[in-house]
């Protein structure tokens, strides 16, 4: 490469071009020889020039241009590798929350359970003390009621000693002939003249021996049977060892975790509808010396429940077992059959009490206290409204006012029904159930089934509330109600209506309770 002898001026902005279109001279034989030469000087020197002063942005591009290709391959493998990162953390994540949920879940499922756990037995307990409270202001009633008695009783017997052994009057003692005799350590009271007395109306036989001491009686007790898990729907009475309306099937576990040791020696059914007798095939076959009380008309449906059962399948359906459970028969040899009028178990008294169902019975014990089963119709607290159980196939109005006429005339202290519970309110439960028996009749006479159903439940609920709604409903389905009175109308006016099965608690529409 020649040497630079005279540095150009200034470096073209385009070196290449400023030779690569160079034009020569032509001369005979061809180009310029000097023109050509002085090119060539002047290319070399361009040459010299350029890698004399050549600058490195280009291998700092290439450079660049490499080192960017590499930077945005790394970037490449750290992007995929921060997603493969983030992909890996979020399924972690997502699994440790999945988990943490699951935990919190079973947490939570664990909790409610025993927050459930409490309430039941908080419940269970606050009815044991109710009935404990029951039980006690009964028993105080009783014995402030034995005590006026006896007060009674004390007071007649004195005012029939003095009756028949008059002291002597003055004159009587003077004209005493007798004389005066020391005092002995026990004095002998004389004889005294015998006198002829007016005889008194009730009053009391003297006789010489002491009298015993008066039974005890046996403070009724009510065992709610928690029917498809809801309270004060349908309730068994118990007296002693006495049960009256051991209800359904399905609460057989109940009612024998209620009674516990003891065991029961009688059943007094007011009627066999499957609310009220269902279980008394199942403690027959758990005790085979129970003695079953049952009116004449209802004795062939406890020993063969068939056609009872067909019936009421035809209408429960697949609902019958859950309802019901397993109805057994009672043998033959276990019933004692009722016509009315009989005195029992040395403190019951029996009424035939028609009207709710053609086998209906009721029994007045002796503590005043009026077992009625559904003739004095469904009240599910004291507070509030009574109504007329009114399913088919045997309504009839007629005898049911005169079911409770009869038991008005026993004038009881309280009235205790199977839905649910007792009442001393007597005169006005046995007035609205009469009021609403013949209101009811007539509605169902005129409007239809819907209507029925409709204004019945907005009735109920107006003066029950909505808490206690659902129990009215399932212990007296207003669909079923109306069933019986159409089949009343149908039977009076001469038509033949179909007869449903009777229960009669149950399922309504509007109150199918949760399973428990």
């Amino acid at each position: 490469m020649r040497e630079i002898t005279a540095p150009l001026t200034e470096l073209p902005e385009d070196p290449v071009a400023s030779v690569a279109n160079e034009e020569f001279p032509v001369v005979l034989r061809g180009y310029d020889r000097v023109a050509v030469d002085a090119y060539v000087k002047h290319a070399c020197q361009l040459v010299a020039e350029l890698y004399a002063r050549r600058s490195p942005d280009g291998a700092v591009r290439r450079a660049l241009e490499r080192t960017g290709e590499q930077v945005s391959e790394i970037l490449k493998g750290a992007h995929e590798t921060a997603e493969h990162l983030t992909a890996q953390s979020r399924s972690e994540a997502e699994d440790r929350l999945m988990r943490a949920r699951e935990e919190a879940d079973e947490l939570i499922r664990q909790a409610q359970q025993r927050a459930e756990e409490i309430i039941r037995d908080a419940e269970r307990r606050a009815r044991e003390l109710d009935s404990e409270v029951d039980h006690i202001w009964a028993e105080r009633d009783r014995i402030v009621e034995d005590v006026r008695k006896l007060s009674e009783d004390l007071g007649a017997l004195a005012s029939t000693a003095a009756t028949r052994f008059p002291a002597a009057t003055p004159e009587e003692a003077a004209a005493d002939p007798e004389p005066a005799q020391p005092a002995a350590a026990h004095p002998i009271a004389p004889e005294p003249e015998e006198v002829e007395q007016p005889t008194l109306v009730d009053q009391p036989t003297v006789v010489d021996e002491p009298m015993p001491p008066a039974a005890a009686v046996a403070i009724p007790r009510l065992i709610d049977l928690m029917h498809l898990g809801r309270e004060r729907v349908i309730g068994c009475w118990q007296v002693g060892d006495i049960l009256i309306d051991p209800g359904p099937a399905s609460c057989l576990e109940t009612l024998l975790e209620a009674l516990g040791d003891e065991r029961p020696a009688a059943l007094l059914l007011t009627h066999i509808h499957l609310d009220h007798a269902g279980a008394s095939g199942s403690l027959v076959s758990r005790w085979p010396d129970l003695e079953v009380y049952v009116h004449e008309r209802g004795v062939s449906h406890l020993i063969d429940p068939t056609r009872l059962l067909d019936s009421a399948r035809r209408l429960y359906g697949e609902d019958m077992d859950r309802l019901w459970g397993e109805v057994l028969p009672v043998p033959e040899e276990n019933i004692r059959i009722l016509s009315g009028g009989e005195e029992l178990l040395d403190c019951f008294e029996v009424a035939y009490t028609p009207g709710h169902a053609a086998h209906h019975v009721s029994y007045l014990y002796d503590d005043g206290t009026a077992f009625v089963g559904d003739v004095g119709g469904v009240r599910i607290t004291p507070e509030t409204l009574t109504v007329p159980p009114t399913p088919p196939p045997d309504i009839d109005l007629e005898a049911w006012h005169a079911s409770i006429d009869q038991v008005a005339a026993w004038n009881p202290d309280r009235l205790a029904i199977t839905h649910f519970g007792a009442a001393d309110d007597v005169d006005d439960q046995l007035a609205e159930v009469s009021e609403r028996l013949d209101t009811w009749a007539a509605l169902a006479h005129a409007e239809e089934m819907q209507t029925f159903v409709d204004t019945v439940t907005d009735e109920i609920e107006r003066d029950a509330g909505a808490d206690l709604l659902p129990a009215y409903l399932q212990a007296a389905p207003p669909e079923q109600l109306y069933a019986g009175l159409e089949r009343y109308w149908s039977k009076r006016e001469g038509g033949d209506a179909p007869a449903p099965a009777s229960t009669h608690a149950g399922r309504s529409a509007r109150s199918e309770p949760p399973l428990s």
